[in-house]
């Protein structure tokens, strides 16, 4: 049975009351700067406290027209453009921090080949 309002709704309170105790997932605190921001803005956007990196957007409540200003707040103040998908692929802050993380990487890594790159055209002008 679905708990019920004395009108005879759906209470959601209820039901949000018997969600946290059913969380699989022990709380893990944020272990690095990226996982500390997106858990605040995931705190923010649920209006939910103490957010484990392992805890499932949609398990949380999280749905599709919260997912845009979810995303948007992240794109924003990570200086990052991932796409809306990426919380159905990464529906945990600890997968949407290894994308964003991967990603820088793989950006730095590219911009030092390229100067790696750019070096050697250089020095094989001047000393051929």
């Amino acid at each position: 049975h679905m708990p019920l309002t004395s009108n005879r709704k759906i209470d959601y309170k209820s039901l949000q009351n018997i969600n946290d105790g059913l969380s699989q997932n022990e709380y893990i605190a944020p272990r690095n700067n990226t996982e500390k921001i997106l858990c605040d803005i995931w705190q923010k956007t649920l209006n939910h406290e103490n957010i484990s990196i392992k805890d499932n957007f949609f398990e949380l409540g999280g749905n599709s027209l919260i997912t845009v200003s979810l995303i948007s707040q992240i794109n924003e103040s990570l200086g990052v453009n991932l796409p809306l998908q990426i919380i159905f692929t990464s529906p945990t802050i600890e997968l949407i921090a290894q994308n964003i993380i991967y990603d820088k990487v793989n950006s730095c890594l590219s911009w030092m080949y390229g100067l790696l790159n750019d070096y050697y055209k250089i020095k094989y002008l001047i000393f051929d």
